[in-house]
């Protein structure tokens, strides 16, 4: 028998799938969920590699490799900050600020739909 956190937490995860599958229909660039996890994060302000890691609680190496791939297809870039010369930040560029515009316009949607099904209120 599922308890309340496990019911929400599988919720969460069909819900996921289902917000990446849209974006796969109408995005130009396969997206994993680490890499929509990340741009999100970082829409929200700029963030360096080891706050992201521990923000999506993966290992630093995983996500210094996300990133970097994330760096080479155009939707973020890295810079640094003050006297700190280990520690980059990420940032958004162009795209990856259409990027996330986008998906939130497409959450948005998808929040209206689970409204009109459940009512408003609930």
């Amino acid at each position: 028998m599922q308890n309340l956190i496990d019911l929400i937490s599988d919720a969460h995860m069909n819900l996921r799938r289902k917000a990446e599958e849209r974006w796969g229909k109408f995005g130009d660039d396969g997206m994993s969920h680490t890499e929509t996890h990340l741009l999100a994060r970082i829409g929200q302000g700029p963030l360096s590699i080891s706050e992201a890691s521990r923000l999506l609680n993966i290992s630093r190496q995983a996500m210094q490799k996300c990133a970097v791939n994330l760096e080479e297809r155009g939707y973020l870039l890295f810079s640094r900050r003050g006297d700190n010369r280990r520690e980059k930040y990420m940032s958004l560029t162009e795209r990856g600020n259409r990027f996330c515009l986008l998906t939130g316009e497409m959450k948005q949607g998808m929040e209206r739909e689970i409204a009109a099904l459940l009512g408003e209120e609930r």
